[in-house]
């Protein structure tokens, strides 16, 4: 069985949170990310009053500032992740960029949504209700990818290059850590009676923040690793 080579993780949390590239970087994303989340908030509370402010207000419509936002972010997150691959030829780095891009493409074309309402017709013997059915797909969908790159992952991570594999590895479950709230939150906000108004509200944007945090921060982490490279004095990486 094939040995999984990773340098200890704490120095390269430690190195992460130190580096001035990465709070710079992180600065940036998070003055973004803090202005779109206003606007969504301004956005939800006029929908409760009755007034619809245009869609790019919102975190989550197609088309808005938010969602082009994050589009940005993680096809930035691929490009570094894959131009720093190209230096190190470490397969983790393969891995976090094939990562950054699926999750891109999906926030962008919806394929776990797609995924969930292909799936629904297979687990109508449930008796459930149709939108229920969608979103247990979509959590199928989201198992499968997660399982997926999860096997990759660990394939990766048995290459003989500990300092990248460690580094590789806080890119990817930084960003990954949007999961709880694309699949958790959202399954709960699904579930929700209909008159339960401002409960699905607060959901709502607690699932929207939350994944654009976490991928926010994630990609943050990629742009400086790329950085990190081309700097001589870095140890951990």
């Amino acid at each position: 069985m094939r040995r999984i080579h990773l340098a200890p993780i704490r120095p390269v949390l430690a190195a992460l949170v130190k580096s001035g590239r990465f709070r710079l970087i992180l600065a940036f994303v998070l003055i973004g990310a803090a202005g779109f989340a206003g606007l969504d908030i301004a956005d939800r509370y006029a929908e409760m009053e009755g007034t619809n402010l245009p869609f790019w207000f919102s975190l989550s419509e197609e088309g808005s500032f938010a969602e082009w936002f994050e589009y940005a972010l993680t096809a930035a997150a691929a490009g570094a992740m894959l131009s720093a691959w190209t230096r190190r030829r470490a397969p983790i780095l393969a891995v976090a960029s094939f990562f950054y891009l699926w999750l891109m493409l999906d926030n962008a074309l919806g394929l776990h949504e797609a995924g969930g309402r292909l799936l629904a017709p297979l687990l109508a013997f449930t008796g459930e209700a149709g939108a229920d059915l969608s979103a247990v797909g979509e959590v199928a969908v989201f198992g499968v990818t997660g399982a997926a790159f999860g096997a990759a992952t660990l394939w990766a991570l048995t290459a003989d290059s500990p300092r990248a594999n460690s580094a590789g590895l806080v890119v990817i479950v930084i960003a990954a850590l949007a999961a709880p709230f694309g699949i958790g939150v959202d399954l709960v906000h699904e579930l929700l009676p209909e008159n339960s108004v401002l409960l699905a509200e607060a959901l709502g944007f607690i699932e929207d923040f939350g994944e654009l945090l976490a991928l926010a921060i994630g990609s943050a982490a990629a742009l400086a690793y790329r950085a990190w490279q081309d700097d001589a004095r870095s140890t951990h990486f």
